[in-house]
């Protein structure tokens, strides 16, 4: 298992220097540069052991010549649940299988209707039909909907690309904001 080392600093400039150190002084791979509040910048480094506490070192070191080091830490063997928060890949399973299960049809759906439409220009007029009027989703009820997580919803929601929403009213979106966006897309029934 890879070691993980975190570098949290004040200041983007520093996170940049202290990442540039890092990556020259190991061979380590650079996960993240995550920002915080308040200008708090966390630099995030994978590899060996030894190689990521001679990253974080050089790295702490640059960060610390501006004097905006904040704190450093090695954690030598990280759990694999450790990686996948801070790669964001925290879906399980089986949630990732319901993602998929619902997005699947989808992408069928839309990849569809584009074929309509291409084959109705060809032979007759394009009618205009409301957005509204058009199921996307044949099984997809409103419950089930409501019975999915407010990140499964999120990542729905960023899949089908619905023109209402922008990417941080779909991030910062509560669970009855993501149905109501979603729902006109499933068949009423």
């Amino acid at each position: 298992m890879d070691a993980l080392g975190l570098i949290e600093v004040k200041g983007y400039l520093a996170a940049v220097e202290a990442s540039d150190a890092a990556l020259k002084a190991a061979n380590v791979q650079l996960i993240n540069m995550e920002r915080i509040r308040g200008g708090y910048v966390t630099v995030q480094l994978t590899g060996d052991v030894g190689a990521v506490n001679a990253a974080v070192a050089a790295g702490s070191e640059a960060a610390n010549q501006f004097g905006v080091l904040i704190s450093k830490h090695v954690i030598s063997r990280a759990h694999e649940e450790t990686h996948k928060l801070l790669t964001g890949n925290l879906l399980e399973q089986d949630e990732q299988e319901k993602v998929e299960e619902v997005i699947q049809p989808l992408q069928a759906a839309e990849q569809h209707e584009q074929v309509q439409v291409i084959t109705n220009e060809e032979t007759t007029p394009k009618e205009e039909t409301p957005k509204e009027d058009v199921a996307l989703v044949p099984e997809m009820t409103e419950e089930k909907l409501y019975s999915m997580t407010v990140a499964d919803l999120r990542k729905l929601a960023r899949e089908i690309h619905p023109e209402q929403a922008t990417p941080n009213d779909i991030k910062f979106g509560k669970k009855e904001y993501l149905v109501s966006l979603l729902a006109p897309l499933i068949q009423k029934g």
